[in-house]
């Protein structure tokens, strides 16, 4: 890769600083809403994160903790979902990239769910996520 392209390959820092620094609401194209609550400079952030996906109606929201890289634009959180027919976790990881609509995410997610040993086979999931900012009135 020549320098040039590794320059414009990692895109300026401020852009997760911009979108987390004051609260913010991002919803994927299945409608899953992550709520972010929580952001320091050393990388960290926390939140919720509401599943579109299964039961029930409306979805309850889970916590999440994650980390961003602090020079760059790549970020991953992870959601344990609890209680009741819930016994789960997910994970995400990607990058946030400057578009023409807006700030976009996209991720990588990894599913696990509880099974007993014979159905392990069938334990995880892999798919992937868009999330497009909507800031929090």
């Amino acid at each position: 890769m020549s320098t040039e392209a590794a320059q414009t390959a990692v895109p300026e820092r401020t852009i997760l600083l911009e979108v987390f620094s004051t609260g913010s609401r991002w919803i994927n194209e299945l409608g899953s809403v992550m709520t972010i609550v929580s952001v320091d400079d050393s990388g960290n952030f926390s939140g919720t994160y509401a599943s579109s996906v299964g039961k029930p109606d409306p979805p309850p929201a889970f916590p999440l903790n994650g980390r961003y890289e602090v020079n760059g634009n790549t970020l991953g959180w992870a959601v344990s979902y609890y209680g009741g027919e819930f016994h789960s976790t997910a994970a995400w990881s990607g990058q946030i990239q400057r578009t023409a609509t807006g700030p976009v995410i996209y991720t990588t997610w990894v599913l696990t769910r509880s099974t007993k040993p014979n159905e392990n086979w069938n334990s995880t999931n892999v798919g992937f996520d868009t999330f497009k900012l909507k800031l929090i009135e």
